[in-house]
This record gives C-alpha cells, sequence and structure tokens, in this order.
C-alpha cells in the first residue's frame, strides 16, 4: 500500500549541490525507448564522446541551447530539471550567445526532431544538420545548417527526455536523446536513511522534554466552617502532533502524477514502550497516514479527576483550630472550604529531527519500474505516558478567573465553559 507523500508540483533545489550524472555508462540502460542518434555512426574516439542523465536523480531535460554553423550543428548545452546548463559539446563561437535556445516545464511533452547534416563536397554525413525542439503548445525553436540531409525518425515516447548522448570535436557529430518509453502511473519512497540514528536519539532521550499539557483549578469559596464539596471532572486533553518531510531537490519526473511514502520506508516518531525492564517513552517507526509530505494528528488523554470519598488533610495555618470546626481535619470529604484543587496532566513531548537520504521507485504504465535518489529532512513531534496529578492548595492561591466551584455533583456544561485548561480546548 502506498500513501501519497509530496504535492504533485515541482519542487525547488534548496541546498543540495549536485552535478548531472556524466558516467557514460548512465546512458547505457534505462526505461526509455532505444534511442536512434543523428550524424555519423559511433566513429568517434572516446575522448569525444559523452552522456549527459538526469535520471539518478529524477530530472528530465528542459532546456537545450544550439549553435549553428553552414554545414553542421556547432554546438549544443543542456539543461536538466530546474538547474543551470552544464557544458557545451561542440564548438560555440560565443558560448554565451546560442543561435536560439528553448526551454519548457518538466511536466510539459516534447519531441526534438533531428536530421543529418549534407556536406557540400559530396563527403559523407559527419554531424547533426538541424534540430527542430517541439514543445507542447508552442512553437516549434529549429536551427538548421544551409543543407540537411534525411530526417532521423524514431519515437518520442512519453515525451520526457532522461539521458542524452553524443560525439562532439569541431561540431556535434553525434546526438541522441533518450525518451522515456511509457508514462510513469506512480512513484513512491522506498526506503529513507536517516542521518541521526533511533538508537543514538533514544540513548540520549534527544529532544525529549516534560510538557505540561493541561492545567485546571477546582476552588471551594464556602466559608470557613462551611460544606465541603465534593467534584467529578472527565475533560479530554487533546494536542496536535506532526509528521513532515521537506525535499531539497527536484523531482521532475514526479510533477504530474506526485511521489509517495510505502510502508517500507517508516519514519520514527515518540511513543510510549512499556516493556519487561522500561517504562519510558522511547522513538519507534511509523508510517505517514496523510497524503501530503506534511501531516498532522492528534494525541488525546482522557483526563478523569475527583473525589474518591476518602478524606485528605491539607495544612493552611499553624494556629490551633478546635476539631469541630476544623475544615482540614481527616474526616473531611471532597475539598475543603477555603480551599482549592490544582491538577495538572504532564506528557514527554518528543521532536525528531534529521537529515535524510532516500530512494524513489517510479512504476511505468508497461509494469516496469526505475528508481531515483531523494535527500531533504524530516521532523516529527509526538506525545506519550501522559499522567496526572492533583494537588490540595489554598484558594488564595488560585489565579483570579481560573478556577471553577465544585458543587457536590459532577461538573458538566459549567465545567466546560469555565475550568481553566490552559493553552487547550477539550471536552
Amino acid at each position: 500500500m502506498y500513501i501519497s507523500f509530496f504535492a504533485t508540483a515541482a519542487l525547488i533545489l534548496t541546498g543540495v549541490a549536485r552535478a548531472v550524472d556524466t558516467n557514460r555508462k548512465s546512458c547505457d540502460n534505462g526505461p526509455w525507448v532505444a534511442p536512434t542518434f543523428a550524424g555519423e555512426d559511433w566513429k568517434a574516439p572516446d575522448y569525444q564522446r559523452f552522456c549527459e542523465a538526469g535520471l539518478s536523480d529524477g530530472d528530465v531535460l528542459t532546456g537545450i541551447k544550439i549553435w549553428k554553423a553552414d554545414w553542421q550543428i556547432h554546438a549544443v548545452s543542456l539543461r536538466w530539471g530546474s538547474h543551470d546548463y552544464g557544458k557545451v559539446y561542440g564548438n560555440a563561437k560565443d558560448a554565451n550567445t546560442p543561435d536560439a535556445k528553448a526551454e519548457w516545464d518538466a511536466s510539459t511533452k516534447v519531441f526534438i526532431r533531428m536530421w543529418n547534416n549534407k556536406p557540400d563536397d559530396g563527403d559523407p554525413i559527419d554531424a547533426v544538420g538541424k534540430i527542430s525542439v517541439e514543445v507542447e503548445g508552442k512553437d516549434a525553436v529549429v536551427v538548421s545548417a544551409k543543407k540537411v540531409g534525411a530526417e532521423i525518425k524514431y519515437s518520442g515516447g512519453a515525451g520526457m527526455i532522461l539521458a542524452a548522448a553524443g560525439a562532439q570535436g569541431e561540431w556535434v557529430s553525434t546526438l541522441q536523446f533518450h525518451y522515456l518509453e511509457s508514462k510513469i502511473v506512480d512513484a513512491a519512497m522506498t526506503s529513507i536513511t536517516f542521518t541521526d540514528s533511533l538508537d543514538k536519539y533514544n540513548s540520549e532521550r534527544k529532544g525529549m522534554t516534560p510538557a505540561i499539557i493541561g492545567n485546571l483549578f477546582i476552588t471551594n469559596s464556602n466559608p470557613i466552617g462551611g460544606a465541603n464539596q465534593t467534584y467529578s471532572l472527565s475533560p479530554k486533553i487533546e494536542k496536535q502532533t506532526s509528521k513532515s518531510v521537506t525535499t531539497s531537490m527536484s523531482h521532475a519526473v514526479g510533477t504530474t502524477i506526485g511521489v509517495k511514502v510505502s510502508y517500507e520506508a517508516s519514519v520514527p516518531e515518540l511513543m510510549s514502550a512499556k516493556t519487561e525492564f522500561s517504562a519510558e517513552a522511547r522513538y519507534d517507526f511509523t508510517t505517514m497516514k496523510s497524503d501530503t509530505n506534511s501531516e498532522t494528528d492528534v494525541f488525546a488523554f482522557q483526563w478523569t479527576i475527583g473525589s474518591t470519598g476518602k478524606p485528605f488533610i491539607i495544612y493552611l495555618c499553624t494556629s490551633p483550630i478546635r476539631a469541630h470546626a476544623n475544615p482540614f481535619h481527616p474526616s473531611a470529604q471532597g475539598i475543603p472550604p477555603q480551599s482549592a484543587m490544582h491538577c495538572t496532566a504532564t506528557a514527554t513531548m518528543g521532536t525528531f529531527d534529521s537529515d535524510y537520504t532516500a530512494k524513489i521507485t517510479a512504476r511505468l504504465d508497461n509494469g516496469k519500474t526505475f528508481d531515483y535518489n531523494d535527500a531533504g529532512s524530516y521532523k516529527s513531534i509526538a506525545y506519550a505516558d501522559a499522567a496526572s496529578d492533583c494537588r490540595a492548595i489554598a484558594l488564595s492561591e488560585v489565579p483570579q478567573g481560573e478556577g471553577e466551584e465544585a458543587n457536590g455533583e459532577k461538573v458538566a456544561k459549567k465545567a466546560k465553559r469555565s475550568v481553566l485548561f490552559r493553552g487547550q480546548a477539550w471536552n
């Protein structure tokens, strides 16, 4: 099962320095239509051959600069994803001023038509002679030598270019483009590795802090000598938790379908962990459940407090009081007059914050798959091991306007409005 993870829009590269893959083997095999070259056969020596592939980082071709001469295409330069243009292949008389430039959005279909050149002296084909960049919804960008030979026929597949290969010297002698062979229907993060390990976070209790998640006062304002008051409350405390993943890489191949997180790629979150040896909260792996790269949930704690019918004692004075008039005598039930209960709910808050690297697997509608890299940062905030405690205090210690009068009955709607629950809504 896959859970949707990233939004469908392309993300901008922020902070990860990457270079396009220029290893020639990267153009040997991939999820692309078998490429067909334009220009001369692969006669150029190895040192003149080149390959650029955006595939390893999930990028596609999004731009090309072209320079021409009388008898051939003299140079090209390529752009992948949202990055800058790379090396100029061939001989560009003015590297800053191409004869033409075509650029397009990563999600837009593109087809680059090519023709062989036609040397005027009757020599065999020795270069690319014409290039026409045809972007869906735009006019074609055409660059051509004076004379051209036959157009090279090939399939544009799904309209996305994952790699390009060729040969160059004084001009572009050979050039081919590698088109994604079939539409991408699904992409999922299938593995993720965090810079900081769970063992380190747990052993150091890193990111764990005690937190007050609820706080209320119940009062008895009866005069000294008046009646004690019982109380019963069951407020529900809800604290928001969150998990968010922020990629720092552009993924042009996922712009139209979004990227998902599979259950194979679990993420850390603080949880209660009661074992034979320990009852302390600790970080463990869980899964994303929402359809975005950031999800929130609720940590709920049902807080039940009230007088138990058992007597309790608080000491507020040192002068002796006659036993029959002492509101703090052990026989007293509920909250004595001119006193209050201060109840606090606490929990352990855990923040896991770490960079990550990951692998994303894309699936085509023909059933084939390919992998590409991802990197970014992950953060989760969660709560565990909630507990409550009540202590008796003098009525004078209650902050003004922050107490609810106990009335001998279960506090319901009235308490819901006026019992202090600092910083949180509860019901």
